[in-house]
């Protein structure tokens, strides 16, 4: 100490007191290294470096294992700070975070949600081991809250594992959730391929859930013979590849008098029968081969989604006749037959103001006729199968989307001569029209567009507040200079113009085509070539443009360089 002293003096007394405490802790050290050493006496050099490096390991790892008393240093935040942090962290977390301090605590041991996620990085080499600690830290956290003097409710339990077996240990920790009144449940159980192990089926614990408002189901199976089920709070379920038994699937909507919102997702189910007056919306996507009756007079919304097992027969499997209450219809990969799109859908459903179809055909008729009173939305999307013939009549309509996908240029002309659309009130149309070579010919394709018909079907839009015209070929929206001065503009009432176009292939293709020598003057010949051509195609597409709308604002937008250029 002495000696230290010596060593500052002439200091101040602020910088002596810090010079002081830092040759302290050197001495502290070198003390350390030197008990070190006489612990190590009598070995040899290299001896006493590796043992002294072992023990300094072992110091390091002791201090990192010791408990911290976290409650000397951590700052006491309002309970209800610290409530919704825990509610925001996943709960391996929130079990974590609650051994900062006795109030963190005792807040997660009431915190109202319990999201259980298994690593599903399936079935690899530690499968079994990983599977058998996420089951004791599950068992852990569950017995922790039990222990809690207080049974606090639980508003949310999601369990999201692998499953090959052990249904008994599923069904106590679900008991668990309903025992504290659970409002949302979510069972999600992963298994392998070909694992023969029997599924897991719904116990009657759950089906009897007074207090639960949503059941989200994944990988579940229900039995299929009439048994007692009790739901009278729920309201929203959600199932996916589930194997629904006819008659199970009719005793559980029995058995929710409340249900208002229903999703089937890749479910094996024959039969869906729905019966229920409480229902307001319902999905149905990619249930292959599944006959659809549906008597539920709230209905508004009906969304179905087909696939190649559904498409060629659901003209005769769909049902929904006595819903007279929808408001929005969706339909995609779907085939219609008979009369579906022929007589007045107004009689049908008096309500309808959203329908859309993508990707669907009438299967007895290459026409689809639209006639609706209180339509406000109509989208026809996709590539419409055999359809060639569109008559649509919706005075009211106000949004207005058509899509052709890629079609041949032949198919196309048959398509706009064929067109009809009645909507005096549209505010806004989105038509997206692609042109497709479906024999390879090499020379361009837009070539072979019927422009008077192209007029014919622009002129449908002309009553329209705003048009958007989306397509791959520039050049298509070319008309010849000839055409424009014989035929009348086919928007001129337009407002609002908006153009959204692939670069002009037309110049890049003739530029590619000549024979040019690779060298430096000849690749400044082609790209001069190319830039004048482009700029002048340019002019032509903007001389287009405001002739077909010579009253609007043009808006152009082209693919490759994303500038938008306004006229």
């Amino acid at each position: 100490m002495m000696a230290n002293k010596r060593k500052i003096e002439g200091c101040s007394g602020a910088d002596m007191s810090k010079k002081m405490k830092s040759h302290e802790q050197d001495d502290v050290q070198k003390n350390s290294v030197m008990a070190k050493k006489r612990k190590f006496a009598g070995c040899s050099g290299s001896n006493i470096n590796k043992k002294m490096k072992s023990h300094e390991q072992d110091d390091v790892q002791k201090n990192q294992e010791l408990p911290m008393d976290v409650d000397t240093y951590t700052p006491e935040l309002p309970d209800l700070v610290v409530n919704q942090i825990l509610l925001l962290l996943p709960t391996k977390l929130a079990v974590r975070a609650s051994t900062l301090s006795r109030q963190w605590q005792r807040l997660w041991s009431s915190l109202p949600v319990l999201n259980f996620d298994e690593d599903l990085q399936l079935y690899d080499s530690q499968y079994g081991t990983d599977r058998a600690m996420f089951r004791k830290y599950l068992l852990s956290c569950l017995k922790h809250r039990e222990k809690d003097q207080e049974e606090h409710d639980l508003d949310t339990f999601r369990l999201s594992m692998r499953y090959s077996g052990g249904a008994s240990m599923i069904d106590k920790w679900l008991s668990f959730a309903v025992e504290r009144n659970v409002k949302e449940l979510e069972i999600i159980l992963i298994r392998k391929y070909g694992d023969r192990s029997k599924h897991y089926f719904l116990p009657q614990t759950i089906l009897n859930a007074q207090s639960l408002t949503t059941l989200r189901l994944n990988n579940v199976k229900l039995k299929d013979y009439p048994m007692p089920i009790s739901l009278p709070s729920l309201k929203n379920m959600v199932l996916k590849n589930m194997d629904l038994g006819n008659v199970g699937f009719v005793h559980l909507i029995s058995g929710c008098p409340s249900l208002e919102d229903l999703s089937l997702t890749s479910c094996g189910l024959r039969l869906c029968k729905v019966l229920s007056s409480s229902l307001k919306s319902l999905q149905i996507a990619r249930c292959r081969k599944v006959r659809i009756e549906v008597e539920a007079v709230n209905l508004e919304s009906f969304r179905f989604w087909g696939d190649s097992y559904t498409e060629m027969y659901m003209h005769s499997s769909l049902n929904i006749a006595s819903c007279r209450s929808f408001r929005h219809l969706e339909f995609f990969d779907t085939c219609f037959g008979g009369r579906w799109f022929h007589d007045d859908l107004s009689s049908r459903f008096p309500l309808l103001e959203s329908l859309v179809l993508y990707k669907c055909s009438n299967f007895w008729s290459d026409s689809i006729h639209i006639n609706n009173q209180t339509l406000k939305r109509l989208a026809f999307c996709g590539r419409n199968g055999f359809t060639v013939k569109v008559n649509i009549n919706t005075p009211n309509l106000a949004a207005f989307e058509f899509s052709t996908g890629y079609l041949p240029s032949h198919q196309l002309n048959v398509l706009f001569s064929n067109f009809s659309l009645n909507a005096p009130n549209l505010l806004k149309a989105d038509v997206n029209f692609n042109l497709e070579d479906r024999y390879g010919k090499e020379e361009n394709i837009f070539e072979d567009i019927d422009f008077p018909a192209l007029i014919n079907f622009l002129r449908h839009f002309d009553s329209s507040g705003s048009l958007s015209l989306t397509l791959n070929e520039a050049e298509a929206l070319i008309f010849p200079a000839e055409r424009r001065n014989t035929c009348s503009p086919p928007l001129p009432s337009l407002r609002h113009l908006w153009v959204a176009v692939d670069p002009l292939k037309k110049v890049k293709d003739d530029v590619s085509s000549k024979k040019v020598k690779d060298d430096v003057s000849s690749k400044k010949v082609k790209d001069d070539v190319s830039s004048k051509k482009v700029k002048d195609d340019v002019l032509s597409l903007r001389d287009s443009l405001q002739w077909m709308a010579p009253r609007g604002y043009i808006n152009m937008l082209m693919e490759e360089d994303k500038t938008v250029k306004s006229y």
